[in-house]
């Protein structure tokens, strides 16, 4: 994503927007990992 951007394939904008969805995939996914883990 950043090569992406910084080679200005995707806008400024395009990029701000995905990543902010790899913000929220990573929060649900972090969650995900947390609530399967077997209680220490």
């Amino acid at each position: 994503m950043i090569l992406a951007n910084d080679l200005e394939y995707i806008t400024k904008d395009e990029y701000s927007t995905i990543r902010k969805k790899i913000h929220v995939v990573s929060i649900v996914i972090t969650g995900l990992s947390k609530s399967t883990k077997p209680p220490s």
